[in-house]
């Protein structure tokens, strides 16, 4: 796969991070060129739209930004962003999170959520699901991530069902959930 510039390929061979050199020790094919080519190849698919490579370079890739840590919160969800406006939505769980490390509003996490949730993100929507105001919109977001199979929805809806929240208390259909 790294001879095929696989990014990612090249990314953990270049670090040493593979299955012999993290048991035994012998990592003789740690390259730092390597990785740098993985971030290259990032940057250069990002800046072609590529949402997956977005998503990478805020991860793995931002050079000496990622050593200023404010600074590099501020960088990583910026990246988080473009990779959710193009796509790439499993970066809203990441980007949530860094939102939150930024002392980020409550709204403008709740923005990113939904524009992840409407794009279809099961995680996202399963978060809408507890911050909407209303109880028709919380079952709605909660069950278009049970629709998706996410496992964390299904069991919060077996909840609301046990509990009575949000739906009328019925044991069977909380059974069936759970």
């Amino acid at each position: 796969a790294a001879q095929n510039n696989q990014p990612y390929a090249l990314w953990r061979l270049g670090r040493g991070e593979y299955l012999t050199c993290q048991l035994l020790g012998a990592c003789e094919h740690k390259n730092k060129k390597l990785v740098e080519k993985a971030k290259e190849i990032w940057r250069q698919r990002a800046a072609q739209g590529d949402s997956e490579a977005m998503y990478q370079v805020g991860v793995r890739a931002l050079g000496w930004k990622q050593w200023i840590p404010y600074y590099n919160l501020y960088s990583r969800s910026e990246w988080m962003k473009k990779a959710i406006q193009h796509g790439y939505l499993e970066a809203a769980e990441d980007l949530y999170y860094m939102l939150e490390d930024l002392g980020s509003n409550e709204q403008e996490k709740i923005t990113w959520l939904r524009i992840a949730a409407e794009k279809g993100d099961p995680w996202a929507q399963n978060m809408m699901s507890k911050f909407a105001d209303s109880r028709e919109e919380r079952l709605a977001w909660n069950q278009k991530a049970v629709e998706q199979r996410y496992s964390e929805a299904i069991y919060s809806l077996a909840f609301s069902y046990k509990n009575g929240r949000d739906v009328e208390k019925d044991l069977n259909k909380a059974a069936f959930y759970y």
